[in-house]
């Protein structure tokens, strides 16, 4: 079973079973059609409940699963039934949900080799993903570079990082170009250009993948709805 990365929330302290409970809100979405294939349901590692299921969606709403945490180790899978958890053909993955986060965003992606697909958690506070920013949730091991209006946002590999307030033109839009390169040193590449209009009240996640098929780099972007204070 393929161990998930949690991104952009390294070096917070996790949910031990000596801590309080707690809930936590989870939005699902995935940035590739039926990707993963099946209904997917989370368990508590060590429960023999049912899981709880996930609804993944294409986009970003309000909606969202409440879990009530006894642990911060959850396991993935495509059954409720508790007994899922050890069946390796069964499980997508584990996570584990840092102690300061009550609100995340798990976001699929296509893995590589037989799994279905892998999942990232994405802190899902107005902190770390605030209105009116752009959020880039690096999913390759290389550095990314953002320009936007000129300016450069530098993403660094298997991370998460906002961009707050970007740079705008008088349409309130920025022209945006994206890079990476394998290694310091390197040569840039781009994957990617457009114009991105400002996200307003709302926020936008922005991708950066690399497509298990093909093998090249891609930038998909998903539009939240929510605003948070």
């Amino acid at each position: 079973m393929k161990k998930l990365w949690m991104v952009g929330v390294a070096g917070a302290g996790c949910l031990a079973g000596s801590l309080q409970a707690k809930d936590v809100e989870i939005r699902a979405i995935t940035v590739f059609q039926n990707q993963p294939p099946a209904e997917v349901y989370v368990h508590q590692e060590g429960s023999t409940s049912p899981g709880t299921a996930l609804s993944v969606k294409r986009y970003l709403n309000r909606e969202s699963t409440t879990l009530d945490l006894k642990t911060g180790k959850l396991i993935l899978t495509t059954e409720a039934s508790a007994k899922s958890v050890n069946d390796e053909a069964k499980c997508l993955g584990k996570i584990e949900v840092p102690g300061k986060v009550s609100r995340g965003i798990l976001v699929f992606v296509p893995a590589e080799g037989d799994q279905p697909a892998t999942a990232h958690l994405v802190d899902d506070s107005a902190k770390a993903f605030p209105s009116g920013s752009f959020l880039v949730l690096n999913l390759t091991p290389m550095t990314v570079r953002v320009e936007l209006e000129g300016k450069d946002f530098e993403c660094s590999g298997n991370a998460q990082t906002p961009i707050k307030d970007p740079p705008v033109d008088e349409r309130s839009a920025s022209a945006m170009r994206a890079f990476y390169r394998e290694q310091e040193g390197d040569e840039w590449i781009q994957v990617s250009s457009g114009r991105w209009p400002h996200p307003g009240k709302k926020r936008v996640l922005q991708v950066v993948m690399r497509d298990p098929q093909s093998k090249s780099v891609q930038l998909r972007g998903v539009t939240d709805v929510v605003e948070v204070d």
